[in-house]
């Protein structure tokens, strides 16, 4: 399952209702329980460690977030959003807890309701960049290109698997005070090449001439007898920052060439703002900010998480 192995966790809220003098009733009478109250809320996080420079604590992304329809009017101190959300927090964030920290990516509701009852910090947007796909000029064109490492249900080569690891390794020491999501081996298996649904490709961003690879990218695309889609969208880099720029020109020219309009992803504001604007690109649009619990152990310090955050 999502959370099995220690990959996460989550809670839920029920309805309170008579059901407990029912099932009572029919322990008694030695006839079946009747079923439990309905959920009205469930709230659920994927472990994620954390890396600030050469420091890395355990974290959680909360982003299973789900309150029923007839529910949702009741964002209030004690409705079943914020049961859910400070029972996750309480139970499973802070010293002696699985998580050191908590962070995700809410609605705006969702936001000022968590700020307004002391669970959550809001730190930044999260923006959408959308590029039309075109070929690719200068150095982008002739010498750079995507070649596939691995996609949805591949094994990638160990060898590959290896080099991969030293980018990232890379990416950590270019980027010493950010505050990044690790991006190890086993965590791109689990999000991408095994995911029972979604259809990603990772490609190396290598050189055509002397295999000089820069970083890897990954790409989230239709499956192969799926309708002709609008866009793809950017998922992730892995490899020094100031390589990016090229990696997303390369995909744009591999969008163009697969007929695809657009190359889409979803960005932090300050990685756009230091890694991926130049005159003529796209104005991103805000889609939602990034919280972090205001619950935390003492390995996060106060302060510490104001760092810029990498994600995509």
């Amino acid at each position: 399952g999502k959370y099995a192995e220690g990959r996460g966790g989550a809670a839920g809220v029920r309805a309170d209702d008579a059901a407990g003098g029912a099932r009572s009733a029919a322990m008694a009478c030695e006839m079946p329980a009747p079923p439990p109250a309905p959920l009205l809320a469930h709230y659920g996080g994927t472990a994620r460690a954390l890396c600030l420079g050469e420091a890395i604590v355990a974290g959680v992304q909360m982003g299973d977030v789900m309150v029923r329809p007839d529910a949702r009017g009741v964002l209030s101190r004690s409705g079943p959003f914020a049961l859910v959300t400070r029972h996750f927090i309480d139970e499973r964030v802070g010293d002696g807890l699985p998580y050191a920290v908590g962070f995700g990516f809410p609605n705006a509701r969702h936001a000022r309701l968590g700020e307004l009852l002391g669970l959550y910090r809001a730190l930044g947007e999260v923006r959408e960049l959308s590029w039309p796909a075109a070929p690719a000029r200068g150095p982008a064109a002739w010498r750079w290109q995507l070649a596939p490492l691995a996609e949805t249900g591949q094994a990638p080569d160990p060898k590959a698997w290896a080099r991969r690891y030293a980018l990232w390794a890379g990416m950590l020491r270019a980027l010493p005070d950010w505050l990044i999501a690790q991006r190890n081996a086993d965590w791109c298996r689990h999000r991408y090449l095994d995911h029972p649904h979604h259809r990603y490709r990772l490609d190396w961003l290598r050189c055509r001439y002397t295999r000089r690879v820069l970083g890897a990218v990954v790409l989230r695309v239709p499956p192969a007898d799926a309708p002709a889609p609008d866009s793809w969208e950017w998922m992730d880099w892995i490899g020094e920052p100031r390589h990016l720029p090229l990696a997303i020109a390369v995909a744009r020219a591999e969008a163009a060439n697969a007929g695809v309009p657009w190359l889409r992803g979803w960005f932090s504001a300050p990685l756009i703002e230091r890694h991926t604007q130049h005159p003529g690109d796209p104005a991103p649009g805000p889609v939602c900010t990034w919280c972090v619990t205001v619950r935390r152990s003492a390995d996060v310090p106060a302060g510490r998480d104001a760092a810029p955050w990498w994600l995509t």
